[in-house]
């Protein structure tokens, strides 16, 4: 039986919100896989980025969540690239129900508008890179179990969407009512 349930998809689609809220409704502890990463090395993301690299920054994603994959009962937020590498969706996948959070590319530009991303970070043209990223990265969020468009929905509506999916699956074995 699957025991985690896990976020994923593209920057700013609301999987760190959600994920918060869902496991405080479920009364599971939250990981955010980036925010693992930012304590381990004390550094941000973005400086992650700039001093190491991204191929560095994707090894060290890739570790933590085959460190935390295995572990039962909590709600997993991945970064946005997370799923690039097919060996980490299937150690999520293992263990958890894989629901992809969706949005329009617009709305994510409006989101991330002052935000600094390292994958955004001296592009000119940030909606149309958002859109070549999104289109790259399809295939790998089109393997998830459940999506949901998460870009017009306040976060608790997409809880509750998330948790009737699941009680559908049994995850977890119980209904989270």
């Amino acid at each position: 039986m699957k025991e985690n349930i896990v976020l994923i998809g593209f920057m700013a689609t609301g999987k760190s919100t959600i994920g918060k809220r869902l496991a405080e409704r479920l009364g599971w502890p939250f990981v955010d896989i980036d925010q693992m990463i930012e304590e381990m090395h004390g550094k941000s993301i973005e400086e992650i980025f700039r001093i190491h690299g991204e191929e560095f920054f994707r090894r060290e994603e890739s570790n933590m969540i085959a460190l935390v994959a295995k572990k039962p009962g909590q709600v997993i937020a991945t970064g946005g690239g997370a799923v690039l590498r097919e060996m980490n969706l299937k150690a999520l996948a293992e263990n958890g129900v894989v629901v992809c959070l969706k949005a329009e590319p617009e709305v994510i530009n409006s989101r991330v508008s002052g935000n600094d991303r390292p994958l955004l970070s001296g592009v000119a043209d940030r909606l149309a890179h958002i859109k070549k990223l999104l289109e790259e990265r399809a295939a790998c969020y089109d393997k998830a179990d459940f999506a949901l468009d998460s870009g017009n929905m306040d976060a608790d509506t997409a809880v509750a969407e998330i948790i009737k999916f699941t009680d559908r699956q049994k995850i977890g074995g119980d209904s989270h009512g």
